[in-house]
């Protein structure tokens, strides 16, 4: 099952001044957030980690029936950069494998159980992109279906398009660190701002990315207030 949240700063009033929320952070964590010197990177992990746990604790309630302390939930990172969930005790014994994204002072979460599943959540805000742009990171099949959108829907279609590479990169554990046209994401075009998921499809160029192992990834993605969310799991 797939889980997610979206919140903004507004949630807790600490995380608009940048101070972390009482009982948010477990020690390593305090000490994770102190690496950071610029304090937009701060509030944007701050955000991501109060979505994440509060997400990771309705979770946790809907499944066991228990409440767990936002602080007994420790978001770590593996060598792929993918956080992963470790509970301290007494709530060891389960494990999830999570996705965060930010952006205009919003976080959004995704949430699968199980330790090292694909999952991958992208928020991107809805904003002009110019042709350049869609030529350098698009591939064949995708320019193709921006050609063939609604015009005045072209800024929301070229988002989901984007935002889908960013979710499904995130989820084989590639990022950016390779080329965002080794994968085509097959974002339907619509007539209207999606106001529920709707499913695209993931197909790799296998050619790019000799020597990966690549997942066989399921995306869906809709229009929120100005954002595109995108979630990719395992098909």
């Amino acid at each position: 099952m797939l889980y997610w949240l979206l919140q903004s700063q507004s949630a807790h009033p600490d995380l608009a001044q940048g101070e972390v929320p009482d009982g948010l952070l477990a020690p390593e964590e305090r000490a994770w957030l102190e690496r950071f010197t610029a304090e937009r990177r701060q509030r944007d992990w701050l955000l991501g980690r109060w979505t994440a746990k509060r997400l990771l604790q309705q979770v946790v309630e809907q499944h066991c029936d228990f409440d767990v302390p936002l602080d007994s939930i420790v978001i770590k990172t593996a060598g792929n950069d993918a956080p992963f969930t470790d509970f301290r005790e007494p709530y060891t014994g389960r494990q999830f494998s999570l996705s965060i994204s930010h952006s205009q002072g919003y976080a959004l979460c995704a949430v699968v159980e199980g330790k090292s599943v694909p999952v991958g959540a992208d928020l991107e805000w809805i904003e002009p992109r110019d042709d350049g742009f869609i030529e350098n990171f698009f591939t064949e099949d995708e320019c193709e279906l921006v050609h063939r959108r609604v015009r005045r829907l072209h800024d929301l279609h070229v988002t989901a398009i984007w935002s889908a590479k960013e979710a499904v990169l995130k989820a084989a554990g590639l990022g950016m660190r390779v080329d965002p046209r080794s994968v085509s994401c097959l974002v339907q075009p619509v007539a209207a701002d999606p106001q529920d998921w709707i499913p695209f499809k993931v197909i790799w160029r296998q050619e790019q990315l000799t020597g990966n192992e690549l997942p066989e990834l399921a995306g869906w993605w809709q229009a929120l207030g100005g954002f595109v969310l995108t979630l990719a799991t395992p098909a």
